[in-house]
Parts: C-alpha cells; sequence; structure tokens
C-alpha cells in the first residue's frame, strides 16, 4: 500500500484547475434570492445566549415570542438584542464602525456601562473561576483597538 504523500504547494493551483467539481463552481450556480433567515438566525441567537448563561432554551424562547409573555425580561431582551447585532450584521460589511455598532445593539440589556456600548474598552477583563481563578484573559487595553482593527 502506497503511503500518502503531502502535494506541494505549488501544485495546488494545477490540481484546482483540473477539478470538474468545485465549491466554488457550486456558489457560483447559486442564484441570490431573498431567503428568509428568521427561524435559523433565532435559533442561532437563542443558543448563543444560552452559552452566555442564557436560561431561555429556544422552545422557551418562541412560547414566549408567539404568547408575548415574558418578552420584558432581561433574559428575553438580551436575546432580542442579539438578533437586533445579527440582523445588522447581515446587511452591512464587516468593518470598524459596524462592529461596533452591532456591540452597541447587543449590550442595550446587559449590565455593561453605557460608555463602553459600542466603544473599546480601557479597562482589562477575565473570566474567572470560584471567584479568584483566572480562566480567560481578554487582549491587554493597550492591543484591544489593534488587534479588532486586524
Amino acid at each position: 500500500m502506497e503511503r500518502l504523500k503531502i502535494i506541494p504547494t505549488s501544485q495546488f493551483v494545477k490540481y484546482e484547475k483540473e477539478q470538474k467539481l468545485t465549491l466554488l463552481k457550486h456558489f457560483n450556480k447559486i442564484k441570490m434570492t431573498n431567503i428568509d433567515f428568521g427561524y435559523a438566525r433565532k435559533s442561532s441567537v437563542v443558543y448563543s445566549s444560552m452559552i452566555e448563561g442564557n436560561p431561555i432554551d429556544l422552545d422557551t424562547y418562541y412560547k414566549y415570542f408567539t404568547s408575548g409573555m415574558n418578552t420584558k425580561t432581561k433574559s428575553f431582551k438580551e436575546i432580542t438584542d442579539l438578533e437586533d447585532a445579527y440582523s445588522f450584521a447581515q446587511g452591512h460589511v464587516i468593518n470598524e464602525k459596524n462592529t461596533l455598532y452591532c456591540h452597541k445593539l447587543l449590550t442595550k440589556t446587559s449590565a455593561i456601562e453605557n460608555r463602553y456600548r459600542g466603544a473599546y474598552r480601557n479597562r482589562n477583563v477575565s473570566v474567572m473561576k470560584n471567584g479568584n481563578e483566572v480562566v480567560y484573559s481578554g487582549a491587554d487595553t493597550k492591543i484591544v483597538k489593534t488587534e479588532m482593527r486586524k
């Protein structure tokens, strides 16, 4: 049995040209239509919120959404804020100004101070475990703006 060999990068262009079917060729065949991403976006924002500790699951969210019950709670508002940010991002170019605006949208209900909404932070942050063990540290404030621009 012959062992697998690594193809030199110089061969990639030739290899790609010889392929009858490629992802790019498939994508180019897709006709752009107005696709309703409503359900996909809603489920995405609910599960993203759950990762961040929001207690509302998708079934509960839809019950609240369709009945109008509990839509004034912090947990529900955080989800709708995130959906507003997703919707905005979906229709706009990814750049510094729009990213900061998305941050402003998604933090409307969160506990962060108004001056930090849609702006770069000037304080170091970290995620703690058991109140004293640092699990994750955010980028140092000296490089936040530079890193975000990248």
